[in-house]
């Protein structure tokens, strides 16, 4: 059974997709909100792509690769 990496992104971009402040984000994380965030040890938040989309409800680069898909 082979690991797979985990794409993490920081809290900027994270933020970006959902439409929060950074700070909103590493508060989230601060707290335990976002699982599988971790601290890296220059104090930044990396967040799983897997917990944005966890929030969001979907994925927006499929929303991005398939445009209108779905929409009447």
């Amino acid at each position: 059974m082979g690991t797979q990496a985990v794409k993490r992104v920081s809290t900027g971009e994270a933020a970006r997709h959902l439409g929060v402040g950074a700070q909103a984000v590493r508060r989230w994380c601060e707290a335990g909100k976002v699982a599988g965030a971790v601290q890296l040890p220059s104090g930044r938040w990396r967040l799983p792509w897997s917990a944005v989309v966890e929030i969001l409800g979907s994925d927006p680069r499929e929303e991005l690769a398939h445009p209108g898909a779905g929409a009447r």
